[in-house]
């Protein structure tokens, strides 16, 4: 085993080449950004076993007696035995990177908190040895010991808990470089919609022998997505309502095509504005195109609106139909923004936005 002062001389090394808090100081807005799965299936459930109907003898009559004929029984795995995986086993993450683990990981880290509660639904909560700061579902993981955030990783901590595996975002591209350096597996993960989460959490399974467990998890997150689906479906185009998701305020921004948001509101049967506009990824937005497009619903995160007030008594947007209706909700970052398994309840929370009349 390679020494802590060796480790801590090493990985010092490595971080006087990058200054892994360079790539963020050119960030000038805080802006929460939502990245944000047909399911991909490792495994699949063994064939059931066809039995041989048994001989009937009625009472009284007599049968001429079968010839009986000795064959081998066949062998028939368990169920459990169907799910486990056989390392070495290979992925490919979201930056289409091969992962192969020769192993099942015992520690694992999370340097987000969708993927923290990834792990956790997973039953993963033994193997997790860190997570980033801001994790904070299920409450368990207040006692796993914390090792920074995206901004400030407490990068020789990370090494001394010697994970086998890493849970990470896109944009961490310097820290993914060390870590493989230390020979540490990295699944980066960059979901823009719902069928990439599920594909993740699948994948994710397949990593950490947990196949079936996987399979559960997505089987009812999509169950649940089918429903909400099937109540919007029959809504016309003309009756879709126009829908402006405000990230932040001032400056406005919002989400095009191409992100986690814009799926969630396409969806659920709604018209994003600012994708309509031809507008990707994360944006600002000017105040005379908002007031232009005139939306009938606007959707805000409680980090930025606390209650709807904080928009309705904004007199830059006074004259908006969202607002004039009293059409202005707000939704919780978490479930809407986080890539994992609650992304289901934040789809809910935006189909009722738009459709208020309908019960989810």
């Amino acid at each position: 085993m390679i020494s802590l002062k060796i480790l801590r001389d090493r990985i010092k090394s490595k971080l006087f080449k990058i200054d892994l808090r360079d790539g963020f100081k050119t960030l000038a807005v805080i802006v929460t950004i939502f990245t944000i799965l047909s399911i991909v299936l490792f495994g699949c459930k063994p064939e059931t076993a066809v039995l041989e109907k048994s001989t009937q003898i009625t009472e009284g009559v007599t049968e001429p007696t079968p010839e009986i004929t000795t064959t081998e029984k066949p062998t028939t795995e368990t169920e459990e035995e169907a799910f486990k995986i056989e390392y070495p086993v290979t992925v490919t993450d979201d930056m289409d990177k091969e992962i192969t683990l020769t192993e099942e990981p015992d520690k694992i880290i999370s340097l987000a908190p969708g993927n923290t509660e990834i792990l956790f639904a997973l039953d993963l909560d033994e193997e997790l040895v860190g997570v980033d700061d801001f994790s904070n579902y299920p409450e368990e993981v207040e006692s796993i010991e914390k090792i920074g955030d995206a901004f400030n990783l407490n990068m020789e901590k990370i090494i001394e808990l010697e994970p086998d595996l890493i849970l990470t975002l896109k944009g961490n591209e310097e820290a993914v470089k060390v870590f493989e350096d230390f020979g540490i597996a990295v699944y980066t993960l960059d979901a823009n919609n719902i069928e990439n989460v599920l594909e993740d959490i699948s994948e994710i399974g397949q990593l950490t022998d947990r196949v079936e467990r996987a399979e559960e998890l997505t089987s009812e997150m999509q169950e649940k997505i089918d429903e909400i689906k099937t109540l919007v479906a029959d809504v016309s185009d003309e009756d879709k309502p126009k829908v402006f998701y405000m990230v932040w305020n001032e400056p406005i921004m919002s989400a095009g095509s191409g992100t986690f948001i814009n799926d969630l509101i396409e969806l659920a049967n709604g018209i994003n504005i600012v994708a309509a506009d031809g507008l990707e990824g994360w944006l600002e937005y000017s105040l005379e195109k908002l007031i232009e497009h005139n939306p009938d619903v606007i959707i805000a995160p409680k980090s930025l609106a606390p209650t709807s007030e904080t928009i309705t008594a904004d007199e830059r947007f006074s004259s908006i139909k969202a607002v004039l209706e009293n059409r202005v909700v707000v939704v919780d970052d978490d479930s809407v923004s986080r890539i994992g398994p609650r992304i289901v309840e934040g789809f809910k929370q935006i189909a009722q936005a738009l459709y208020p009349d309908i019960e989810f």
